[in-house]
Formats: structure tokens, C-alpha cells, sequence
């Protein structure tokens, strides 16, 4: 499938308020897509089951699903356009007072992990950003050309809200 038809379907779901999600391995230039073809809110029972998992860090919540066999699945090959690939990601995507905090909380999780028996620890922020553009495909494009080592996702359910990232961790 060719890349503009591909987001085209993801942003028809999305006007169209129906559940999705698009995403990119870290290092590939393969966008895969899921696409939900009712608004039903189905989650995992045991992690079993074909499809793509949401899964909270509340381990009381439920895990959301979107399954293969009530979704369509395609994929397309990103192709990044040289004169925004080239642009420094601070130009795209400017810095925060959020990032500071990041920045500053990373620091401390390395200073634990050297002064204690911690192998690893994962430090991750959430940011509640409004909008800017009507579509958030266009975003997620730009994460793509950006963000060429990270997992990039746009996952939506209207139900539930609207994730957007690109993170080190495929997972």
C-alpha cells in the first residue's frame, strides 16, 4: 500500500472516531496499522489473544486490546523527506519545562542506580499537550521523519483519548 493511502485510512478513522493504531519499530521504515472496525472497548483477558495490547500502568486497570479479527491490518514503507530529516529536532519539536523535569528526573534515577542494587530503572513522564492541528496523523508523520531509532505510535481509541509517542523502548 502507498504511504499517502495508508494515512489517509488513519485519518479517516480518526474524523470518523473509530479505534486505531499506527506504529514503527525503532530502525525500519515498515508503519504498520490496525484498524478497528466497531467502537467496542475490548481488552485482554490473559495477553493470548492476536492484536495489538494497550496496557496501563495500573495494573488494576484493564489491558485494551484492539484485536486482529475486528480490525483491517496494513502497512506501508516510510519514505523520510530529506529537507525535514535534516532539520534538528529542536526546531520541530521545541523544548519544554516538562523536558527540564524529565532531564532533571533521568539524572536522578542514574545517581539511584549507581548508589544502590537497581539494574534498571524506567522514567518516563506523561504530558497532556491540547491539540494544535485538527489531525494527529500529520504529528505522527513528524515523529517518523524525526524520531529514525525510536518506536513511534499514534494509538486512539474514542473512548478512551489519544496516545502519540516515539520512545526507545518498543514496548
Amino acid at each position: 500500500m502507498n504511504s499517502d493511502d495508508f494515512f489517509d485510512i488513519a485519518s479517516d478513522h480518526f474524523e470518523d472516531a473509530l479505534p486505531f493504531v499506527i506504529y514503527r519499530k525503532p530502525k525500519t521504515n515498515t508503519v504498520k496499522g490496525l484498524f478497528q472496525q466497531d467502537t467496542v472497548v475490548y481488552t485482554s483477558k490473559n495477553l493470548t489473544e492476536s492484536g495489538f495490547v494497550f496496557a496501563p500502568f495500573n495494573s488494576e486497570a484493564p489491558t485494551i486490546l484492539t484485536p486482529l479479527k475486528e480490525s483491517q491490518l496494513f502497512e506501508t514503507e516510510f519514505v523520510r523527506e530529506e529537507t525535514l530529516a535534516s532539520r534538528k529536532t529542536k526546531e520541530i519539536l521545541p523544548a519544554t519545562e516538562a523536558e527540564g523535569n524529565h532531564i532533571t528526573l533521568v539524572v536522578k534515577a542514574i545517581q539511584t542506580i549507581a548508589s544502590t542494587d537497581l539494574k534498571k530503572v524506567v522514567v518516563s513522564r506523561k504530558e497532556t499537550v491540547p491539540l494544535s492541528q485538527g489531525n494527529p496523523i500529520q504529528l505522527f508523520r513528524r515523529l517518523l521523519e524525526v524520531y529514525t531509532t525510536a518506536f513511534v505510535y499514534c494509538w486512539y481509541h474514542p473512548k478512551i483519548g489519544l496516545w502519540l509517542g516515539a520512545t526507545p523502548k518498543p514496548y
